[in-house]
């Protein structure tokens, strides 16, 4: 910038720049629109006119000159700035049908003899893109740490826009970072009024809630993450308990439902087993619930693990319900909150790859960061966990039968009647 400095006092004194002084005419802030009140009468007319006609004008050639030349199309067709000296035929992409192969645009130019194109500029500024090309295949990037003979699940799924295939690896890779955060401490000890037989009939009404809702299964693993989040951080007293498990179904269902039931549906439930909780409970436990938690309920989950691991080895619906069985019979231990929400979930796998006879492989091991000979505690644990619950139910007892009886039935596959591998030790 141009620095004007004079000095007052005939040479003497301070020395004031020229852009130290405010303008004679300040500049409107870029963006900002001026605003000209018509009711209010300006000092010249003429004037005025002349100032807003000239303002006008500059406004027009300032907003008309980038987007000169700019072509709008419907369709299936996107044009881009087509520049005053450039050829007026349009150039297109074209896409094949067979090999998608990209068609590049014709190179012969007919430039405009009053304007010569600029140095450097790129040839290729004018075309029109047919969108279709631009499908999810452009961007996929094949995984480069793939070992050999073990297949790459995503690329498959790359056409289905439900799935997001190239960001599925990556999306998994921060789940398995981000469940570090969310790690239960052991609370019982902190809880007097809360043992772990108490929090395993808490988490058997869940399920049950979760049925006579029909809220999907990522609602309920969520929903007791919340509870054993919330006993871990805040004493809770026994009557409360049974208000904090249904709390934490409407906050979960909240999340993952499209339609959540509302308050009022709790309510009757809880009435029905004569807890006493009102709206107005409900109300409170939830912002308790919630202030606890600092708001962040994008917790990753064993649930969401178990399909993406399933789905790995090709298992068919059958197979994987048993996994799921498996799995959920985990949320009712309480030794288990400790352990990392993927390595429940390939505990689970490898307990009903052993009941189907299949073995742990190369896929497996890439796919879940986890080798077989790591999973055989946490196997071990399931396995006489499930034992345990299938010998309650069997006895016909009130206690922890959900589950059990919920995997007795056809729609299910009545895996929970299949045979388990006898418990070691």
């Amino acid at each position: 910038m141009y620095r004007h400095s004079m000095k007052l006092g005939g040479g003497e004194g301070r020395e004031i720049h020229a852009e130290n002084l405010p303008p004679t005419y300040p500049q409107i802030a870029r963006g900002a629109k001026r605003v000209l009140d018509e009711n209010y009468p300006a000092p010249s007319a003429k004037r005025r006119d002349r100032r807003v006609k000239d303002l006008k004008n500059v406004q027009s050639i300032r907003t008309l000159e980038p987007h000169r030349g700019l072509k709008m199309q419907n369709i299936n067709t996107m044009s881009t700035y087509k520049r005053p000296y450039e050829t007026d035929t349009l150039e297109k992409i074209r896409v094949s049908d067979a090999g998608r192969e990209l068609v590049h645009p014709v190179q012969n130019l007919s430039l405009s003899p009053a304007r010569k194109k600029p140095k450097g500029d790129n040839p290729y500024t004018n075309f029109t893109m047919d969108i279709r090309a631009a499908g999810p295949l452009d961007y996929y990037v094949a995984k480069c740490d793939l070992p050999t003979g073990v297949p790459d699940i995503d690329r498959d799924l790359i056409e289905d826009p439900n799935c997001e295939a190239q960001y599925a690896h990556d999306v998994f890779t921060y789940l398995r970072a981000r469940e570090r955060l969310f790690i239960v401490e052991s609370y019982i000890h902190k809880q007097p009024d809360v043992s772990p037989l108490y929090r395993a009939l808490l988490v058997d009404w869940m399920v049950e809630l979760q049925e006579i809702f029909e809220l999907n299964h990522e609602a309920l693993y969520l929903a007791v993450k919340i509870v054993d989040l919330y006993l871990s951080r805040r004493f809770t007293p026994k009557a409360e308990v049974q208000l904090l498990g249904a709390t934490a179904m409407l906050v979960a269902s909240k999340i993952g439902e499209r339609t959540p039931p509302a308050i009022g549906d709790f309510v009757s439930i809880c009435n029905k087993a004569r807890s006493g909780y009102d709206r107005a409970s409900f109300i409170a436990m939830e912002r308790q619930v919630l202030a606890t938690l600092d708001f962040d309920l994008s917790i990753p989950l064993s649930y969401s693990f178990l399909r993406r691991f399933c789905r790995s080895i090709g298992m068919d619906m059958r197979e994987m319900t048993l996994a799921r069985f498996i799995l959920e019979c985990s949320l009712m231990e309480y030794s288990l909150v400790g352990v990392p929400e993927s390595h429940v979930a390939a505990a689970s796998l490898l307990l009903a790859l052993e009941i189907l006879g299949r073995r742990w492989n190369d896929t497996l091991t890439y796919y879940t960061g986890y080798e077989a000979g790591e999973l055989i505690p946490v196997r071990n644990m399931l396995n006489r966990l499930v034992h345990e619950l299938k010998r309650a139910f069997a006895k016909n007892s009130n206690s922890a039968r959900v589950i059990v009886d919920k995997y007795s039935h056809e729609v299910f596959y009545k895996v929970a009647e299949m045979e388990f591998p006898p418990i070691d030790g």
